[in-house]
């Protein structure tokens, strides 16, 4: 049995993979790449845009380091709020915040996180006998 290819292919207005399966278009790649500049420039130095086809174009940038994803969180076309995620791997971390402004979002989830590790330190040194 052949394996589908995850490599998008351009057939005239269809940009996608045929793994996908979906027809997402060149328009809409295109359209993400535009909102992935767009939200990296929003965010300032130190972000880059990464753009991906699941069932449709997504975006969202990711910090240098790769550790801080600023997804937009969409409901009927519009941007509601932006979604970050602090942590390791591609998808997701093992903290999120959520937010109508991405800087805000950013820096909530940077707080979440360290307010989780004080918290986690203090207890384990509180249990040390000294």
């Amino acid at each position: 049995m052949a394996t589908l290819s995850n490599k998008p292919v351009r057939k005239g207005a269809t940009y996608c993979a045929p793994f996908c399966g979906r027809g997402c278009t060149w328009a809409e790649h295109q359209a993400a790449k535009k909102k992935a500049a767009a939200l990296q420039k929003i965010m300032g130095h130190g972000w880059k845009p990464v753009v991906w086809e699941n069932l449709g174009w997504h975006y969202k940038v990711v910090s240098n380091n790769e550790k801080l994803k600023i997804h937009p969180s969409v409901h009927l076309g519009e941007i509601v709020a932006y979604t970050a995620f602090l942590g390791e791997g591609d998808c997701g971390g093992t903290w999120t915040a959520r937010h109508k402004n991405p800087k805000q979002a950013a820096t909530d989830v940077i707080q979440a996180a360290k307010a989780e590790v004080i918290e986690t330190l203090t207890t384990i040194l509180e249990i040390i006998p000294c």
